[in-house]
């Protein structure tokens, strides 16, 4: 009868932390996140500068205003790294005779 009396206490011990629980109210949920607009950027029209990375070789191709500045390879020492010119690397559009026509 002892062995009963337990299990009932405990059964009834376990079914009222149950109820008490279930009833504690769920925490507030948290406003929107506030949006933050950022300022616009004023940049110069004639300040155009185009990046082309290269996947297959790694190079970065650097272009200002239209013509070739040099690439980025990842082996210079200088950090920002300074575009410069790779040996037989320079695309044939900028090339000297790329723009002269056969006659």
């Amino acid at each position: 009868m002892k062995n009963i009396w337990r299990l009932l206490s405990a059964a009834t011990l376990v079914a009222a932390v149950v109820a008490f629980g279930g009833c504690y109210p769920a925490p507030p949920q948290p406003g929107p996140a506030p949006v933050v607009e950022a300022p616009p950027v004023a940049s110069k029209a004639d300040d155009d500068w185009n990046i082309f990375p290269d996947p297959t070789t790694g190079h970065v191709d650097i272009y200002h205003e239209g013509k070739y500045v040099g690439a980025v390879t990842g082996d210079e020492k200088e950090d920002p790294p300074i575009p410069h010119h790779v040996a037989g690397e320079e695309p044939e559009e900028d090339s000297p005779t790329a723009n002269q026509v056969d006659q």
